[in-house]
């Protein structure tokens, strides 16, 4: 009987100490905004996907305001398909999204900005 509790008592000690050990990562949507500072993206137009009060808070300077709604219901007809596409949105959720749904409307020169605090070196309006 002491023999079953010591084994039983090891295997559970094992069992803790190897959970210590991992983890587990999650990551967001993937961005290449950090590579905006490196690259010349003077020709691109940013469209930020937020609601009216987040665009209201503070925008791009220059950006085409089309909350991510507008983009899945199809309505896109106003952005150009010849010109690189710089989508943001608050956190880079909705632009990845965004992304996905503007790629199914044949749009091909997209790039996950991400979120507001993923951008360098663009001016902020209000």
């Amino acid at each position: 009987m002491n023999n079953k509790l010591i084994l039983t008592s090891f295997f559970a000690l094992l069992l803790i100490l190897g959970g210590c050990g991992s983890s587990t990562t999650v990551t967001g949507p993937t961005s290449t905004s950090t590579n905006k500072s490196q690259n010349n993206y003077s020709d691109s137009l940013y469209v930020d996907v937020r609601e009216n009060d987040e665009r209201a808070a503070g925008h791009v300077s220059g950006a085409i305001h089309l909350p991510l709604g507008t983009i899945q219901a199809g309505q896109t007809s106003n952005l150009p398909k010849d010109q690189p596409l710089i989508v943001y949105c608050r956190s880079g959720r909705r632009s990845a999204l965004a992304l996905t749904e503007l790629k199914s409307q044949g749009f091909t020169n997209i790039i996950d900005g991400g979120g507001m605090n993923d951008l360098k070196n663009v001016q902020i309006v209000q």
